[in-house]
């Protein structure tokens, strides 16, 4: 992928195996968070969504101003009111399924 975050030179085969290791990775990571939800029980899901979604912000902002190909994209967005209702809603269904899941 040229002028991306990420560009991939490597092997079909070897893309593969660690395709696979990423694949067994998040498995077992979301395997585990079952232990991790008992561990902040007393955290209220209001609080966990809230710092998921500064943190979020935090970090997509850290990678936006590093990467001049994305900031444009997102300043195009930003001058379309369309796109910008759109976006609001996304945000809104991704902030009310994190508190039914938490």
């Amino acid at each position: 992928m040229k002028g991306g975050l990420f560009i991939v030179h490597a092997p079909a085969s070897s893309r593969a195996t660690s395709g696979v290791l990423i694949g067994l990775i998040a498995f077992v990571s979301w395997g585990l968070v079952p232990l991790y939800w008992k561990l902040i029980d007393d955290v209220s899901a209001d609080r966990i969504v809230g710092h998921r979604a500064i943190w979020c912000l935090v970090f997509v902002a850290f990678v936006v101003v590093l990467s001049a190909v994305k900031r444009t994209a997102v300043q195009d967005a930003l001058k379309r009111p369309r796109s910008l209702a759109f976006s609001a809603l996304a945000g809104w269904l991704i902030g009310i399924n994190w508190l039914i899941y938490i």
